[in-house]
């Protein structure tokens, strides 16, 4: 199909993948690249000096800047991507810096909207309905479950 180049799937432990191609990330200055930033941040419970406004890593009990101690953790408040399919429009590949060994190429996605992962039938040649299991198949690689009259 035409529009598969533009659709990538998110895995359930974040990690974003297209067809014939995995290891993409949202690009840094989007919104998407920003929220998810942001739940990555709040799961590994970074904060920020309420005295100074200081970002400290989640290991510090006191503030580097200030040495204010470290606030009691506050309620989330930070909601995680809901979509498992996003269409883009435009991919950006960095290149490796050979000064920095351990530093690798990567692959940003921009332009982003989230789509729900049935809708994506809509852009399939190839329909595989398993009406035992409660799953369909979209073109061999899109897999997902589905009630029968979603994939009919």
């Amino acid at each position: 199909a035409a529009l598969w180049p533009n659709v990538v799937l998110r895995k359930p432990d974040g990690q974003m993948f297209a067809r014939n191609q995995s290891s993409l990330t949202f690009h840094p200055s989007s919104i998407l690249g920003l929220q998810d930033a942001e739940v990555q941040q709040a799961l590994a419970g970074d904060w920020h000096c309420p005295a100074c406004g200081f970002f400290c890593f989640a290991s510090r009990e006191e503030c580097r800047a200030c040495g204010a101690p470290k606030p009691p953790p506050a309620p989330r408040s930070v909601k995680s991507l809901r979509h498992r399919a996003f269409m883009f429009g435009e991919k950006v590949r960095t290149v490796a810096n050979p000064s920095q060994p351990g530093k690798k190429a990567q692959t940003h996605i921009r332009d982003c909207c989230g789509v729900p992962v049935k809708a994506l039938f809509l852009l399939g040649h190839r329909v595989s309905p398993d009406f035992l299991s409660g799953r369909a198949a979209v073109d061999g690689w899109v897999h997902c479950q589905a009630a029968p009259r979603d994939a009919a």
